[in-house]
């Protein structure tokens, strides 16, 4: 009948979707816990000074935190087979976001000896509305994949506050 075969298109399509979440997510897991162990060998160094060891440890805290946020998402599957993703719209702060980021890449970038930069083309907002969770995993994947796809040389995130009469204002990222 056709409302069953709907139903099964259905069901296939929430399956397609849930293969397609985890796949994304766990390369979304990867990317901190490889952070995560990186700056942990880090902290190994016998010699290393404690600012540095500072430093590690408040990254690997940063990504722990993340990883959670992820891990949640993925526990939440509900969500995508409703198709009900909700975006969260709080105040965070873009730079701290870029910064984690780069962080986070910056294992990667080391391991092909390319020179990753970050840089602002205009001031930016102390503090915007997003989901900073989404914002972090787009950013992550776009500049995982431009390293992932860079033989030498260099990848640049360069961000912008783009003003127009038209839109409301808005962050602009270039990599």
């Amino acid at each position: 009948s056709a409302a069953l075969r709907h139903a099964m298109e259905r069901a296939e399509d929430a399956n397609r979707a849930k293969s397609e979440f985890l796949a994304n997510m766990s390369h979304e897991i990867r990317t901190p816990m490889t952070a995560v162990l990186g700056f942990a060998e880090i902290l190994l160094e016998p010699e290393l000074p404690r600012e540095e060891q500072v430093k590690a440890s408040e990254t690997i805290q940063r990504n722990g935190k993340y990883l959670i946020e992820i891990i949640n998402d993925i526990l939440d599957l509900s969500k995508v087979e409703a198709g009900k993703i909700v975006l969260e719209q709080i105040p965070c702060c873009p730079a701290q976001i870029v910064s984690d980021v780069m962080a986070l890449v910056g294992v990667w970038g080391k391991e092909k000896n390319l020179v990753l930069e970050s840089e602002y083309v205009s001031s930016i907002p102390e503090t915007i509305h997003t989901d900073p969770t989404r914002l972090r995993q787009i950013l992550i994947n776009v500049v995982g994949n431009a390293i992932k796809f860079t033989d030498t040389g260099s990848v640049r995130l360069i961000t912008r506050f783009v003003t127009s009469n038209e839109h409301e204002p808005m962050l602009q990222f270039d990599i």
